[in-house]
């Protein structure tokens, strides 16, 4: 997988959000289990997914950056 540079002092994105939102209107307007079977596998991959992009990223700390230019 090939790595992305990313700022170092940047949050973390992970989908918390939306997998919360899901489940709670999932849950709320109370489907059968198969959809929650779906939801489940679904975001199981996508978690994979972003744990991985997250795992192979390369930081830059643009303060580090800054002071070699201004050398």
């Amino acid at each position: 997988m090939k790595k992305r540079t990313v700022l170092k002092n940047q949050p973390v994105r992970l989908p918390i959000l939306s997998t919360i939102v899901i489940a709670h209107l999932l849950d709320y307007y109370k489907v059968d289990g198969i959809y929650w079977g779906i939801f489940i596998t679904l975001y199981s991959i996508y978690w994979i997914v972003a744990i991985a992009v997250k795992w192979n990223d390369k930081y830059v700390d643009l303060d580090d950056y800054l002071k070699k230019n201004d050398e």
